[in-house]
């Protein structure tokens, strides 16, 4: 089913989730700062679990911890900025489009 312009009849129609996609990014960059804001949590186990092998293992165990907090917090950031987009994007339970011809955006 092609869904087409109300105002111009185009239908050169695509879907206008431009919230979701914003919040996906900004959710992201926010989660990846609360992970790095943490380092030194993750940092501090990592080094912990690699000090079995002295020197080199708790390096390469804190470089590690810290980098998986920030993975999974810019995860699960990323995730949470998604959900909260697409209720934004679909506020009235109707997915809005947007047309490329004329620039209308209209709920179908």
């Amino acid at each position: 089913m092609s869904i087409c312009c109300p105002k111009c009849g185009s239908f050169r129609v695509v879907k206008d989730d431009r919230y979701r996609t914003l919040g996906t990014a900004a959710g992201g960059v926010g989660g990846a700062a609360a992970g790095l804001s943490n380092i030194g949590v993750g940092a501090a186990a990592g080094a912990a679990i690699g000090s079995v092998v002295p020197v080199l293992g708790s390096a390469i165990g804190a470089l590690t911890g810290g980098l998986v907090g920030a993975v999974t917090g810019a995860v699960s950031g990323a995730a949470l900025g998604h959900k909260a987009g697409h209720a934004l994007d679909n506020r009235h339970g109707r997915h809005l489009y947007r047309c490329r011809n004329c620039g209308k955006l209209f709920a179908a």
